[in-house]
């Protein structure tokens, strides 16, 4: 016997000698804790996603699942797409750059691969998605949210001094589909050499476009032949490439759960499936060529589990479509959008960290890292520079590239993951009973099924039960705001304008992929496209979009409330904390009391505990707030309160009285005595705040 096994088994032996607790062993411990509170109520969790999480995961957790005992790299898997892992190469750096003019756009990109991002992402300003040429824009359509693409030549600029065969390419063209894939074809040919290694995808995803913007700039089935058109124009030449994109963060923006991300993503390749078979592509072409987009959200652990069971999931499509060869899953993603906030916005680079990680270990092959900023301004090198070194850290530092699925095995992961396979399934047969996805976007649920999940968010938040740190906890009442730093979007126009120039080639005749490719080549615009395929007498598709709103904006319009009305009077809306005695009495409820209402934007004045009415309404009325909350002990408050209250309300009756906790069977007589509201933890946070900013003389606009 080695001294390795001599060790292991004097261990084991040792360990023998000890009882090995059941769980009801542990459960029992842990009622004893509780002294009598409901053990179901205070040790299980329910999710946002209507999932119950238990305190403690063992391994029968996962018994009987049919996808622990599967490998990296098999179809239906959870453990990721490649059997290596990322032994063989580290998931892609894909950071945006957001600026609408192509040269800047390269001296970025330039920039950002001299430091570490591994690929490029095309995401054309809202003009061209909508296949506008800068001249028919309007002001802030060119350049907005994105690079401006209305020749071929806007596209080589951009990508000049790329070597296509080095980097990952994603392209996202919107409702341009037909002239970025003409684009890109020239451009590959042009530069590349080995067109079979080109890696990436061109995300054709109208889908997407019109749930986020409410409106197609044709009728739906014409959209969907120039889906089949671009993969036309790509399939052959790019062997490799992903043609079709199913991106979840329009559904995550809206304030969807993971649930509704992953069965909303799954509905929406469900659609292109059928619409491209219809068109004469057989399923497991199409899957196999599909990229699946998720936005990465706060929740850790969710995120992780989201990642795995949409790869299990869209096994279940596939084996539903009857393809023979299914494919696995091809899924990248990004940080989302939704949980980011203007106040305290360093805090976003934690947040981005977070969900980045679990990205990396739900196995995604590409990652866009948000900049911290970016809810307030364009990035600056700065924020790029953080962003990418976050991939860095994680890769380099964390090696998290060098091991192979390290969130397999666990029991409470593998649990999460089946948990939810089975709800992300029940909510996509909902969205196929009503018709598929289109059909429901059409009649309004998608939308509801995205605002059943931002309400309870809200609620949530509202109540405290979710943090955003230095939004509804932690406030910084002394913050100022970044500076916000926007393009000129007047001048951007100007610029595109005439970067174009003021001819256009003569239209083209024939419909045909050379007729495309020749015209594109001649310098036909994504406006001379539009005009080719979409006649102006075609039906335009409109539905109210999904909402784009973040969950901390009704908290940060209280808070720039509370900012303007400092401007305007000199000073900002004050709280006033009527402390009763020591502070070891009122401690408790006048910290909770200065955090609550600072997320509202007051200034809370925060004195020494009062002996006497007559000291606090000296004080107070010397302050000149007009919002007093009186904090202390229960019994404190059957013996003082009513003395306070009313002495307040005799010398400055305009006052609102608060109290800090639950008056119960006292609230009648508390009331009586000049007690406006009260405060307890069960309290919504955001309306309290605002009832009292309004009574402070503060003007809303939310």
């Amino acid at each position: 016997m080695s001294e390795y096994d001599s060790k292991m088994s004097s261990s084991e032996t040792l360990l023998d000698e000890f009882p090995k607790p059941s769980y009801d062993d542990w459960k029992s411990a842990a009622e004893g804790l509780l002294k009598g509170a409901p053990f179901d109520k205070k040790m299980h969790t329910k999710t946002v996603e209507g999932i119950t999480l238990n305190p403690i995961y063992r391994k029968d957790s996962t018994e009987g699942l049919p996808y622990v005992g599967t490998y990296p790299g098999q179809v239906g898997s959870p453990r990721g797409a490649k059997a290596e892992g990322y032994l063989a190469a580290s998931w892609d750096s894909l950071q945006e750059i957001t600026v609408g003019d192509p040269v800047e756009f390269n001296r970025q990109l330039m920039e950002g691969l001299a430091s570490g991002q591994t690929g490029v992402v095309v995401s054309p300003d809202l003009a061209t998605s909508l296949c506008l040429d800068p001249r028919e824009a309007s002001i802030g359509d060119v350049g907005g949210c994105g690079l401006s693409l209305a020749r071929y030549k806007g596209l080589e600029a951009a990508l000049k001094g790329l070597v296509p065969e080095a980097v990952a390419i994603h392209v996202r063209p919107g409702c341009a589909m037909v002239p970025l894939a003409s684009f890109l074809r020239i451009w590959v040919e042009n530069y590349g050499t080995n067109l079979s290694q080109i890696r990436g995808g061109f995300h054709s995803d109208p889908i997407g476009h019109w749930v986020g913007a409410g409106s197609l700039p044709g009728a739906y089935d014409v959209l969907m032949d120039q889906v089949k058109v671009a993969w036309d124009l790509l399939a052959d030449s790019l062997p490799q490439f992903g043609l079709i994109g199913c991106s979840g963060i329009p559904f995550h923006v809206a304030g969807g759960s993971a649930v509704d991300e992953l069965a909303l993503v799954l509905a929406e390749g469900v659609e292109y499936l059928r619409q491209l078979s219809k068109r004469g592509l057989e399923p497991g072409a199409v899957a196999g060529r599909m990229v699946f987009t998720f936005a990465l959200g706060s929740n850790f652990f969710m995120e992780i589990a989201k990642i795995r069971a949409a790869r299990i999931a869209w096994a279940q499509v596939q084996e539903s479509f009857s393809i023979a060869s299914p494919s696995p899953m091809r899924a990248i993603g990004r940080t989302g959008r939704f949980n980011k906030t203007v106040f305290d916005p360093y805090v976003n680079m934690l947040r981005t960290t977070t969900e980045s990680f679990s990205g990396v270990l739900g196995g995604l092959e590409g990652l866009t890292i948000g900049a911290f900023d970016e809810c307030v301004r364009e990035s600056d090198a700065f924020s790029r520079r953080i962003s990418r070194n976050t991939h860095t850290i994680l890769g380099e530092e964390c090696e998290l590239n060098r091991v192979v699925d390290p969130a397999g095995g666990s029991w409470y992961l593998e649990s999460l993951t089946n948990e939810l396979v089975n709800e992300a399934w029940k909510r996509f047969q909902e969205i196929e009973s009503a018709g598929g996805i289109v059909d429901a976007f059409r009649g309004g649920k998608v939308a509801e099924v995205c605002a059943r999940s931002r309400a309870e968010q809200s609620k949530r938040l509202n109540q405290r039960r979710f943090s955003l740190i230095g939004t509804n906890v932690y406030a910084n009442p002394a913050e100022e705001l970044i500076e916000a730093r926007l393009p000129d979007y007047e001048a951007e126009k100007d610029r595109a304008v005439a970067a174009m120039g003021d001819k256009d080639p003569p239209e083209w005749e024939g419909m045909d992929l050379q007729s495309l490719l020749e015209a594109a080549k001649k310098g036909a615009s994504v406006g001379q496209f539009r005009k080719a395929f979409f006649p102006e007498t075609d039906e335009k598709e409109r539905v109210a979009a999904l909402p784009h709103e973040r969950l901390a904006e009704d908290f940060e319009r209280l808070r720039k409330s509370a900012f303007r009305f400092e401007e305007e009077t000199g000073k900002p809306p004050e709280l006033f904390l009527v402390n009763l005695g020591p502070l070891r009495k009122h401690k408790i409820r006048a910290d909770f009391t200065r955090g609550f209402f600072s997320s509202g934007g007051f200034s809370v004045i925060y004195p020494e505990g009062f002996d006497s009415p007559e000291s606090a309404v000296a004080a107070l009325t010397e302050s000149g707030a007009k919002v007093a909350v009186v904090c202390g002990t229960d019994d404190q408050y059957g013996e003082l309160f009513s003395a306070f209250a009313e002495s307040i309300k005799a010398s400055s009756p305009e006052v609102t009285v608060v109290l800090a906790g639950h008056p119960g069977e006292n609230e009648e007589v508390f009331r009586k005595s000049g007690m406006d509201e009260f405060l307890w933890v069960k309290s919504d946070n955001f309306l309290l705040n605002r009832e009292l900013l309004e009574k402070a003389g503060v003007t809303l606009n939310c």
